[in-house]
Parts: C-alpha cells; sequence; structure tokens
C-alpha cells in the first residue's frame, strides 16, 4: 500500500489538485514557480562560455547541474533517477580519452609543488619530471607531462601561483604533503632533474631552518607541547647535513604514520606562524 492511499482523503484531493495547476500552468507561470532552481541552472550554462579549466571545469558544472535535475524530480515525484546517470557514465563514456591521473587536491598540490621549484632556480619541466619520479612513476611518460603541463597553464590561468602559494608559512598544509615525495630512493640527480633536485633541496632546508629558528619560541609559548608536535620536536633537535635527513631518513619515520607525520608538521609551521607574529 502506498503512502498516498493511507493519507486523509482530503489531503489526497489538495494534492492531486496541485498537481493539475501545476501541469496546466503556462510556460511563463512554470519558469516563475521554480525561478531559483532555473536561475541556479543558467549559472552552470554560462559556465560553459568560459575556457575549460581543471579547476573549475566543465564535468564539474554538468555534474553539478544533473544533481540538481536529480534533485529536483526527487522532490516533485519522490522517485530517484540517480541510476539514470549512473548508467549513463558507465555506458557512454568510454573511449573518452585517457583519465586524469590525479584528484582535484592532488592537482593543487602538484602545481604548487611546481611553483616552489620554479621560484628556487626549477624550469618547469625539471620540476614535473622530478614530481612524476617522486609520485612513484619509474617512467617519465610525454602522458603524465602533458596531464601537469595543461594543469599547470589552467594554475596559471587563475592568477597563480600567488605570493601566498609561494610562502612556507602560509603554504603548510600544502607542503606537508611533500613528505610522500620520498627522494631518498633515487640513485642520482639525474640530469632530467638536476636543478629540480636542487631546489627541492634547497626549500627543505629553509623549512627545517625556519623550524628550527622558532623551536624555542614555540616551546615557551604553546601550552600543548611537546605532546601536540610529536615527531617533528625529533626531528628539529636531529642535526643532519643534508635537509632531507630530517624528513625521511630520521628514525621516528618508521614508527609514525605518514598522516601523523603531515598533521604535525602543518600544526608545527602553523605554530610558528603564530607565535612568530610581531605583536606577540
Amino acid at each position: 500500500m502506498s503512502d498516498i492511499e493511507t493519507t486523509d482523503p482530503v489531503r489526497k484531493r489538495e494534492i492531486e489538485h496541485a498537481w493539475h495547476v501545476i501541469e496546466t500552468a503556462s510556460h511563463a507561470e512554470k519558469e516563475f514557480l521554480f525561478k531559483s532552481l532555473l536561475e541556479g541552472f543558467e549559472a552552470h550554462e554560462a559556465r560553459f562560455e568560459q575556457p575549460d579549466n581543471v579547476f573549475d571545469s566543465y564535468a564539474t558544472h554538468a555534474e553539478m547541474a544533473m544533481d540538481r535535475v536529480i534533485s529536483c524530480m526527487r522532490r516533485l515525484t519522490g522517485y530517484d533517477f540517480r541510476w539514470v546517470q549512473e548508467r549513463y557514465v558507465k555506458h557512454c563514456s568510454h573511449g573518452k580519452g585517457r583519465p586524469s591521473r590525479y584528484d582535484y587536491d592532488t592537482r593543487e598540490v602538484n602545481c604548487i609543488f611546481i611553483a616552489l621549484m620554479v621560484a628556487r632556480g626549477s624550469s618547469e619541466t625539471q620540476a614535473m619530471k622530478l614530481l612524476i619520479r617522486l609520485r612513484g612513476d619509474a617512467v617519465v611518460t610525454e602522458g603524465h607531462l602533458r596531464e601537469l603541463r595543461n594543469t599547470y597553464r589552467d594554475f596559471r590561468k587563475l592568477g597563480r601561483p600567488t605570493e601566498r602559494d609561494l610562502t612556507i608559512l602560509d603554504n603548510a598544509t600544502n607542503i606537508s604533503f611533500f613528505l610522500q615525495f620520498d627522494i631518498s630512493n633515487l640513485k642520482s640527480e639525474e640530469k632530467a632533474f638536476e636543478k629540480a633536485v636542487t631546489a627541492f633541496k634547497s626549500l627543505f632546508q629553509e623549512i627545517i631552518d625556519l623550524m628550527k629558528t622558532h623551536h624555542d619560541l614555540i616551546a615557551a609559548n604553546d601550552k600543548s607541547y611537546p605532546e601536540l608536535f610529536g615527531c617533528v620536536i625529533d626531528w628539529v633537535k636531529a642535526d643532519y647535513s643534508n635537509p632531507l635527513d630530517y624528513f625521511y631518513k630520521h628514525p621516528r619515520h618508521t614508527t609514525e604514520q605518514f598522516w601523523d607525520q603531515r598533521r604535525k608538521l602543518t600544526l608545527y609551521l602553523h605554530a610558528v606562524s603564530y607565535f612568530s607574529k610581531p605583536e606577540l
């Protein structure tokens, strides 16, 4: 037995009348009734008049528009039409080219990485080749490079990197992802990305110098010290000639999960930013 069959007869007649009114309404009247919903569709449609961009892509807006359709139909009919979208993607999208290797968040981290390397003397191509190796690909393919080039091109179209993208303290969350860009397994500083390797080491030297310089300040002012920062404190207290050893070869890296290391490094850099403000 459906819900409508158990509804009060008066309510049932009201519902049937309301549906009849909507069904027989003029085009202008329906536009008025669904004005807010249609404005949402128009906003997505307008996006397609602009160049495609992986950080605000056509695909994203098409999916958002489809979600609006599904939501609208569910509200009007009670039926979930999402299976239509799922079946379309499954059966009609084959052979549309190589799928994107990196998701949205990873793309942004990749572009921040490239920008930081370029700011320290690397070429864009060398930074991309190093990034691919650090991501775990044994072979640098033209397909990988093309995807990174296109992504970085769109990154630049958005007016980035900004000044904040190129600073350590304002960019702590992205920089903390670099802990998984393990450079320690490279057998040599290959000519293909030698300048990028030098830039990478330079960045981490700046990071460890910054952390060491402000360590006493954090210890004296942060009430959660040392529990909050855990393994990072051990890194800062170590003494290595190669800055990457702090972030890859320190013994604590074998006992701490990557995501814990990442979180604690982010918190430490945020603490440096906070306690180093002039007013403090």
